[in-house]
């Protein structure tokens, strides 16, 4: 046994033997004959005599050794999560599946930046509070396709509403976090700023606008040259 893992052992056998406790269980590794070392669910029973006094004690040792390993490797791969989390240079918002009108489980400090609003109330907020009136039915449509199975990832083009009440566009990457299962969990979503191309595009827009309104109202002024 590993001296840490004896930690309140004594205690626990001290309570078997005064009779106080009938067993106990713990988490424990037991280093094997070649210098390595499992994981074990360790339960421990005192077996009484004919009086009913503690007189032999039975342990019960079950090979949990996977299943501390998958949680070792869940445990790094949450740590290299977080760091591209925080310091992406998109923004990044995890939300609860089921609901878009759940607030926000986790924002990244860009989307902060995107929306204008502080990390706290964003958590009180939900992914529909960001979506303009006549983008509800589409992003609930594409919110029901992916509850369904019928994608796991969309794409498109969105105009988050911020908190001083302007439009800002970006690219809408959406994906699902599925739980142990496999059912819909969680979805995250990546905000990728476009919003200077759209202002760009609209403008060129508002131009051509203007140069056709004056061809049309005066072709005799304008020449083609070749």
């Amino acid at each position: 046994t590993e001296p840490e893992d004896n930690v309140g052992a004594d205690f626990s056998n001290e309570l078997l033997r005064s009779g106080s406790q009938r067993n106990y269980s713990r988490e424990k590794r037991i280093r094997r004959k070649d210098g390595g070392h499992i994981w074990v669910d360790l339960t421990v029973a005192a077996l009484p005599d004919r009086t009913g006094r503690p007189s032999r004690v039975i342990a019960i040792y079950q090979d949990i050794s996977a299943r501390k390993a998958a949680e070792q490797r869940a445990r790094r791969g949450e740590v290299q999560f977080k760091a591209v989390f925080d310091h992406a240079g998109v923004g990044i918002s995890v939300r609860p599946a089921h609901d878009r009108r759940l607030p926000y489980l986790a924002v990244n400090d860009r989307f902060c930046e995107l929306t204008g609003y502080t990390r706290e109330e964003l958590m009180r907020l939900s992914t529909a509070d960001l979506t303009r009136d006549e983008d509800q039915a589409v992003a609930a449509r594409d919110n029901g396709s992916l509850l369904s199975g019928e994608v796991t990832t969309y794409g498109r083009e969105k105009a988050l509403v911020c908190k001083d009440g302007s439009l800002r566009w970006v690219a809408l990457s959406v994906a699902i976090l599925p739980d142990e299962t496999g059912q819909p969990q969680r979805i995250m979503s990546t905000y990728q700023d476009i919003h200077a191309r759209k202002v760009a595009e609209a403008r060129l827009r508002e131009s051509e606008g203007r140069l056709r309104a004056v061809i049309a109202a005066e072709p005799e002024c304008v020449a083609t040259v070749s």
